[in-house]
């Protein structure tokens, strides 16, 4: 027997219940989203304080961070010496930007949450003396700078025991990692190298990584090319450890996941096992950003973000828009920061990888 349709008033009715439904659900989640088009990213406006910058470079949005409720932006030119800088972030339930710290830095690559607090280093302080070496997000949302080591630049933040504190960068010619155990009040220097080449060369540690009970270093001089191995100490002491292969002449963004660390590597991303070290992704374009939430990797490579949660099996998640630099996941969902100074999010949620 034939099913009667409904009457066209109770189809028209039931079509615009549905929608009433589709629409409460996109204005109590925020989303951004056109309703029924495809998944998309939709553009948040500009970062007011990188937009102002006077070079390119400086206008670039480097690092996207999710930190309790908002998401800080990176941006800065430290080769041409601009800054200082605003520690930025853009608050979704405002829809608003706003600074946190006018941090004398001549750029901002990089935040690093270590346990109830962001931190980002000064990878170029500003003026000839302490004038900073790491900004520092609290739990009660304030920030402050900390100044009390002075390096000639700072490029990357850890944690050895949870309880001290590591910067490792450059003093002078050397290459320098300075460790704090009393919250940042007091540093020692814990390991410094003298560049291996010529006379007028510097070395510099572009990134720290802590894997298995072990914190790694491993240098590079300007002309002289990267050092032959990494420096490793296990708490007592120091030993040589193993070439990284690191991405020369920048941060390496060392990242765990799946039981190993993922960073930056001269072939693409790098998985490293505290034994050896792997090519885990070769790059389809070029590698852009590094991002970790909730277990899961995401990789800008060219306009592409691809995610994985064994680094083995990578599914696409999502098209980037154009002149993408960074990505960034706050609250499930993917942002978008741009050469432009533009912050877009993705208008749906990141779904579970599958």
């Amino acid at each position: 027997m034939r099913r009667r349709r409904p009457p066209r008033w109770r189809r028209g009715l039931r079509r615009l219940v549905a929608l009433g439904a589709a629409m409460a659900l996109t204005a109590c989640s925020g989303l951004p989203c056109r309703l029924g088009a495809p998944a998309e990213f939709v553009s948040l406006g500009k970062n007011p304080f990188a937009v102002a910058q006077p070079t390119p470079v400086g206008r670039y949005l480097h690092t996207l961070e999710g930190w309790q409720g908002e998401l800080y932006m990176g941006y800065g030119d430290y080769d041409e010496n601009t800054g200082p800088i605003e520690v930025s972030a853009y608050n979704p339930r405002w829809s608003s930007y706003g600074t946190k710290l006018r941090f004398p830095t001549e750029a901002v690559e990089l935040f690093r949450p270590i346990g109830d607090r962001l931190y980002a280093p000064a990878i170029d302080p500003r003026g000839d003396g302490p004038s900073a070496a790491v900004a520092v997000g609290g739990p009660d949302g304030r920030w402050s700078n900390n100044k009390n080591v002075w390096m000639t630049h700072v490029f990357d933040v850890a944690t050895f025991d949870g309880t001290d504190l590591w910067l490792v960068g450059s003093r002078k010619t050397q290459a320098i990692a300075v460790r704090s155990r009393d919250g940042g009040r007091t540093w020692e220097t814990a390991l410094a190298l003298e560049p291996r080449g010529a006379d007028g060369d510097f070395a510099r540690f572009h990134f720290v990584l802590v894997h298995g009970g072990r914190l790694y270093v491993q240098a590079q001089d300007r002309r002289g090319g990267m050092f032959p191995r990494s420096n490793v100490f296990d708490g007592t002491g120091w030993t040589d450890g193993p070439n990284l292969r690191p991405i020369p002449n920048t941060g390496a963004k060392p990242l765990a996941v799946a039981g190993e660390t993922v960073y930056f590597g001269a072939r693409g991303v790098m998985a490293f096992d505290g034994r050896a070290v792997r090519l885990a992704r070769p790059p389809q374009t070029r590698i852009y950003d590094l991002v970790v939430a909730e277990g899961i990797l995401y990789v800008l490579d060219g306009r592409e973000v691809l995610g994985t949660q064994d680094l083995a099996w990578w599914i696409p998640v999502a098209t980037a828009p154009a002149g993408t630099t960074s990505i960034g996941v706050l609250d499930g969902y993917l942002y978008a920061g741009t050469v432009e100074s533009e912050l877009f999010r993705y208008c749906r949620p990141v779904r579970p990888l599958r």
